[in-house]
This record gives C-alpha cells, structure tokens and sequence, in this order.
C-alpha cells in the first residue's frame, strides 16, 4: 500500500505556518560556543505556555470519536509537532463532523500556537469552494486561518473572488495579511470554474452519502475533468477527503484522459495516493502497446507497491 501523501494544499499551508512561527525575542545571530570535548546533554525544547482564557465549548453533540481527537489535542503540548499533525489528519478525515472541533481549536486562546494554527488552517479548508464563507473568514482573529482564506480565494479564481480580496486588503488593519492577500492576488487564477464544477467539487468532499460523491464524480468526468484537473488532485491528495472521495476524485481525472497515456502515466508518480495511480495504471493496461510500454517501465522501480496489479494489467487483453 503507498503512504499516502498530504495534500499540496495543506503542505503549502503548513510551510506558511512553519514560517511564521514566532521567534524568541531577541533572537538573532548567535557567537558559536568554543569546542570542548566534553559532551553536553542536549536541551529538550519547553513547550510554549498557554496565554489567554478559554471559551466554553459545548462538545454534547458532537460524534464521540471527534470528541476523543479533539481531547487529544487539547492535551497536546506544542513541541510535539509530529503528533499534533497525525492526531489533526485523523480528525480532518472524519469530515464535515470535526468541522466544529477544529474551529474551537482555533479560538482557544489558552492553546499552544500550533494547535490554534493548525486548527484555522484546516477550518478554513472546510470552505474551499465556498466563495461567501472564505470572505468573510478573511476577518478572523485568527491570522493562520485569515492567510488560509486569502490563498483558497485565489485557487477558487475570477474577478468577484478577486474583487473581495482587494477590498479586504485595502481597508484591513492588519499590514501583513493586506500584503499577503495582495500576493494571492497576484497568483491568483484568471477564470473562476463554472458555478455547477464548483458544487460538484464541494459534493464530492462533503456529500452525506457514497451516491451523492459518486455521481458528483460522474459529472466532473464528463463535463469539467480536464478544466478541473488542478482542482481535482487537490480533493484527491486532501486532508479532507475520505477514501470514497479519494476513489471517485481518481474516477474523475482518469476517465477525461483515457487515451492519453502521457498524463495517466504522470498519474501513475508515486507522489499520488494509491487510487489515482491504481486507477491510472489500469487505464494503461487497457492502451495497447503504448500503454504496457509504460506499465513494464513502472515495474523497473524498487519497491514498487503496486507491482502485482501492474503484472496483471500487463498480462491482461
């Protein structure tokens, strides 16, 4: 089975927390300590102490086991940078039920910073082809998911979207996030998608039932897979997204290139998770020479996960 990967979008946003993490005060360039040979014990790093008061927060309804990860988190120190991403994957994947917990998790003044970070970032994610909610979310005290917004807005492109960045940025307050939401601007996508993509791509994260993902799957196949390609690998690779999501995210991008073997073997890149590069290979196999050409040469790889599935698909017609 592939390790599967975080989703470009939550690794960009995590290399903007990382930095902007705060530095100790007067830091700065540091005269280097004579050598000895004497060996020092290194320092473990003290977890940042928790200012401010916390909101009450009403966790009765929430579904038990969001409950238990949101309990994991409060507990966590912020040092412990490794556990507090895997106990928040673990949450996200639970979906539209942890949407509250992560929210709580960024107003909790009395948290760590990286949890309060973490937690703005993904809430804000919750809101990707949501263009209201992301504009109003670029008010938040909370910066990390103020910048979030601001980068979702430009992936979701077009003028309105555009129209409400700049306005935000000239009358904010905040210097930092005008700046950056200016730089957005300038990254940003020329043509929103067509507003039925934009809700398909939405059902397709966050539908209620396996029906109502696989026949938004089946929409975007026939009528925006190609336009919606970027917007499709990003579901595909996300947080968010369930293994029904994954599976039908990897419907939608392959069945648009079928015969185009050039992009369903860039499918197959082990940077992908196992459904796109499964789907991709069985694709290939259906290509004729052309394809198990491709297929032999994936094979070649050391350690090659899907190896029995790509001697089968060889074998195959």
């Amino acid at each position: 089975m592939v390790k599967s990967t975080t989703s470009l979008l939550f690794v960009v946003s995590l290399f903007a927390y990382s930095c902007n993490e705060s530095s100790p005060a007067g830091a700065g360039t540091a005269l280097k300590p004579i050598a000895s040979k004497t060996k020092v014990a290194k320092r473990a790093v003290p977890a940042p102490k928790p200012k401010g008061v916390a909101a009450k927060v009403d966790t009765s309804g929430w579904d038990a086991a969001v409950k238990a990860d949101y309990e994991v988190l409060l507990k966590l120190p912020g040092n412990e940078k490794d556990k507090i991403i895997k106990a928040l994957g673990r949450l996200a994947r639970k979906g539209m039920a942890s949407r509250a917990a992560m929210l709580a998790l960024a107003e909790n003044a009395t948290l760590p910073e990286r949890q309060r970070a973490m937690g703005g970032i993904f809430y804000a994610s919750y809101f990707r082809f949501k263009l209201p909610e992301l504009s109003k979310l670029l008010s938040s005290k909370n910066p990390f998911m103020a910048r979030q917004a601001a980068y979702l807005l430009s992936k979701y492109g077009g003028s309105e979207a555009r129209g409400t960045m700049l306005a935000f940025a000239g009358k904010t307050s905040s210097r930092s996030l005008a700046k950056n939401i200016q730089r957005q601007v300038g990254k940003m996508r020329a043509q929103a998608l067509p507003p039925r993509a934009v809700e398909k791509l939405h059902l397709l994260v966050f539908g209620e039932t396996k029906d109502k993902k696989k026949m938004a799957a089946v929409i975007l196949a026939e009528d925006y897979g190609k336009v919606a390609e970027t917007d499709l690998l990003e579901v595909h690779q996300g947080p968010l997204s369930d293994k029904d999501t994954q599976m039908n995210a990897a419907f939608a991008l392959v069945t648009p290139n079928k015969k185009n073997v050039a992009k369903l073997k860039s499918f197959c890149d082990r940077k992908y998770r196992k459904f796109l590069r499964y789907s991709a290979a069985k694709m290939l196999g259906s290509n004729g020479a052309a394809g198990k050409v491709v297929l032999k040469e994936l094979l070649k790889v050391k350690g090659e996960p899907l190896k029995p599935h790509l001697e089968r698909f060889i074998n195959e017609g």
